[in-house]
Formats: structure tokens, C-alpha cells, sequence
């Protein structure tokens, strides 16, 4: 395995690209998502609901699997700053997301 990180600048430039790479994967499952479910709508307009919950669990599936195996390929490659850009760029929102929901649910009842 090739290491890859002679200088700082390197490690902080793979991280953004691992970063930004996982943002980019996410609106392609939005868009990618929304143009799924705007042609099982104009094929079958009566059972749009099942047809929908099924694509989502398909594309949430894809997704999952794409980046699993490009954070796995980007570790085994010795560019492990991409795979840990792409990983905190999963984690961040949940941590925001877990911090809100303390700081909402502790502050004190004004009733």
C-alpha cells in the first residue's frame, strides 16, 4: 500500500475531495430518486404509493451499497483521507442532528 500524504496540503485536499465527493452522491440520490418516482407515476398512476416506497427502499439500498464500497475501496487504496472525508460528511449531520435535539429537549418548559 502506497502512501499517498507527503504534505499536510495533500491530506486536507483529499479530505475536501472525500467530503464534497459524499455531498455529490447525495444529490444524486435525490435527483436520482425524484426522476424514478416522476416515471413510475406517469406508467402507473394507480398504485404509485407501493411503487414509490419500493423505489425509495431500492435507491436507499444503491446508495448505501455505492458508498460503502467506495469508502472501502479508498481505504484499501491508501487514500484513507478521502474515506475519512466521506465518513464525516455521513456523521456530521447526525451529530448536529443528536447536539439540536439535547439542546431542545433540556431547555426549560415556559408554560
Amino acid at each position: 500500500m502506497k502512501d499517498f500524504y507527503d504534505t499536510n496540503q495533500k491530506k486536507i485536499l483529499h479530505f475536501v475531495i472525500g467530503f464534497g465527493m459524499n455531498l455529490v452522491i447525495a444529490v444524486l440520490h435525490f435527483y436520482s430518486y425524484f426522476l424514478l418516482a416522476m416515471f413510475i407515476s406517469s406508467i402507473v398512476p394507480s398504485r404509485v404509493v407501493a411503487l414509490n416506497i419500493l423505489g425509495i427502499v431500492l435507491m436507499f439500498v444503491i446508495m448505501a451499497l455505492l458508498q460503502f464500497i467506495l469508502i472501502r475501496y479508498f481505504f484499501r487504496s491508501g487514500k484513507r483521507y478521502i474515506a475519512i472525508g466521506m465518513l464525516s460528511a455521513l456523521f456530521i449531520p447526525l451529530l448536529v442532528t443528536g447536539f439540536c435535539s439535547m439542546v431542545f429537549m433540556s431547555a426549560p418548559n415556559f408554560n
